[in-house]
């Protein structure tokens, strides 16, 4: 004989799937700035990079674009509670085909900046110091793109920086 489930069970039993369903979306690690960690496309805004000294991950909602007459400067400022605001600028020359990759030394327009707030030290990636990777994969209506960069410390032969997984979605 098979048992009948009273409606008031089933009502339950709807309740706790969509409870269970919250939880795992939850715990699956919903991050403020990415929309689909699996694709890592991130809002409009966004700035984050792995910084491998320090072992931490700079993120910025801030992000912003401006577009110069060769190049497009995109600046972005930590603003996570409780971290420095540290900031990342990236300058990166105009090309008239998308998607386009752009390196150092090669481009001697290309630069990475890292400035650490609780050290006033100011890194660099450029033609002459460092080596950094960036590349542009939409312009409008957001600017986004993807970068490495190994820094050195302004100045100095030892000091350096090292951030990957770099990604930004800066508007303008």
């Amino acid at each position: 004989m098979k048992k009948r489930i009273s409606r008031r069970n089933r009502v339950r039993r709807s309740h706790h799937l969509v409870k269970y369903v919250a939880v795992v979306l939850l715990m699956a690690g919903c991050n403020g700035l990415i929309t689909n960690p699996a694709q890592d496309q991130l809002r409009a805004g966004a700035l984050t990079a792995d910084i491998r000294e320090g072992n931490f991950v700079f993120i910025s909602s801030g992000a912003r674009a401006t577009d110069f007459s060769t190049e497009y400067v995109i600046t972005a400022t930590e603003d996570q509670p409780g971290q420095p605001l540290d900031e990342i600028t990236i300058t990166v020359p105009k090309s008239a085909t998308l998607p386009y990759t752009v390196a150092t030394p090669s481009d001697a327009i290309v630069q990475v900046t890292y400035n650490d707030a609780l050290t006033s030290t100011q890194y660099l990636a450029n033609a002459t110091e460092g080596s950094c990777v960036v590349t542009i994969t939409q312009l409008t209506p957001t600017i986004q793109g993807t970068f490495t960069a190994t820094m050195k410390a302004h100045g100095t032969t030892d000091d350096t920086r090292v951030l990957t997984n770099g990604a930004f979605n800066a508007s303008y």
